[in-house]
């Protein structure tokens, strides 16, 4: 089976490793499935290739939930033939991304009613494993000072 990418004037087969197709198309290009395998697998060499990709495709539930990557442990990568340094170093580059994705965002957030805080809290505890009762402070202009986590766990456990 070929396929033919348009941003690229060149043919690329089913066959072909996530490291070939990474090489050869943009990185954007590429499938979640290819670019998980990418970060698994132990070499460039096409057996090693194969075999991360085919570990990742049969893990369907991983793929379909992409946050889902980077609560990923060093254990769960180990299943994936991740081995225990590499798992580290994966999972410090996922945390230099959050911390990038952070520190991008324009500005501080204006809450101006329920609904923006219900979004700028969503946007910061949405990968939270935990309940966490936080308080945000704002001026007088609605622009958000500061955020904390006052409590972790039900609400009523801590009231007593």
């Amino acid at each position: 089976m070929r396929r033919f990418t348009s941003n690229l004037a060149t043919m690329h087969t089913a066959e072909d490793t996530p490291y070939v197709r990474f090489r050869h198309l943009t990185p954007g290009a590429l499938g979640f499935v290819d670019l998980v395998a990418l970060g698994v697998a132990s070499s460039e060499s096409e057996k090693d290739q194969a075999e991360a990709y085919e570990a990742v495709r049969r893990r369907a539930t991983l793929t379909s939930q992409f946050h889902r990557v980077a609560d990923l442990s060093e254990h769960e990568l180990a299943q994936f033939g991740v081995e225990s340094y590499d798992a580290v170093r994966a999972l410090a580059w996922i945390e230099i991304g959050r911390r990038m994705e952070r520190a991008t965002r324009s500005g501080d957030p204006v809450i101006t009613g329920p609904a923006d805080a219900a979004e700028f809290l969503r946007s910061k505890l949405r990968l939270e494993k935990k309940e966490q009762f936080v308080v945000v402070l704002l001026d007088a202009k609605g622009q958000v000072m500061h955020h904390s986590v006052v409590h972790i766990g039900t609400l009523t456990m801590s009231v007593g």
